[in-house]
């Protein structure tokens, strides 16, 4: 498919900070283009206009109720309130979009598609479900793992090629299947035992290389196009 029009679901809450604040928000946010924005609004329950209507009688005094089943409200009680009515709704604001994401467009990690192109969903998410599965960013070796995800992730929503969530199949510039390769100074020890004279085994130490990644064709530099899935494969 052709690059991807993407809509955010932004879900914001007081909830936890302000006192008071129990709601939750919702704003659909489209992606580039005209960045259009539109604040979900949905009929109000009974039940919600039940306990409005009691809070604010408790808070004022007053006896006249104001809230009524059915009037708008921007307001939802859960945040899964908020996906529900996004997955409702989102298409008639945005009908020639792609994809429905949940956050921002200023989040860098993969976040999960709540809704659009099948395929191309599933891969997103599986890549969410990969960085989810990380234990610890402050260790160096996981935190490589979500850079080399969130790089996948973009070239995904960027594209909307599902070839750019997979590792690539070919060079791109001599089309040639062959591989590719690195290269790497490796310092080696070898290992006797005191009562043979065989050389048992040999202990490797790179001294330095390792970090780029050749065309074994045309020798072009392959490492922005593989290096992301050499670092998750085994995840």
């Amino acid at each position: 498919m052709p690059k991807p029009k993407i809509v955010f679901l932004d879900i914001t809450t007081w909830s936890g900070i302000s006192i008071g604040a129990e709601h939750y928000y919702g704003k659909l946010k489209e992606h580039g283009g005209n960045y259009k924005s539109v604040e979900l609004e949905w009929p109000m329950s009974q039940k919600m206009a039940t306990y409005l209507n009691k809070k604010d009688r408790t808070r004022s005094g007053d006896s006249y109720d104001c809230y009524k089943k059915g009037c708008p409200t921007v307001r939802f009680d859960t945040e899964q309130e908020v996906k529900d009515w996004a997955l409702e709704v989102w298409k008639e604001h945005f009908p020639d979009h792609d994809l429905l994401l949940i956050g921002t467009d200023c989040i860098n990690e993969p976040i999960r598609c709540l809704d659009g192109d099948s395929m191309l969903s599933e891969s997103i998410n599986q890549l969410v479900d990969k960085y989810d599965s990380l234990d610890d960013l402050r260790i160096p070796a996981e935190r490589e793992k979500s850079n080399a995800l969130s790089e996948i992730f973009h070239r995904l929503i960027k594209s909307g090629d599902l070839a750019d969530g997979y590792r690539p199949t070919m060079c791109p510039k001599c089309k040639s299947e062959d591989g590719y390769y690195t290269k790497e100074i490796v310092k080696y020890r070898s290992l006797r035992f005191f009562f043979s004279d065989d050389i048992e085994g040999e202990v490797g130490d790179l001294v330095r290389g390792g970090d780029r990644w050749y065309c074994m064709n045309c020798e072009r530099d392959l490492t922005e196009l593989v290096a992301p899935f050499i670092v998750i494969e085994n995840m």
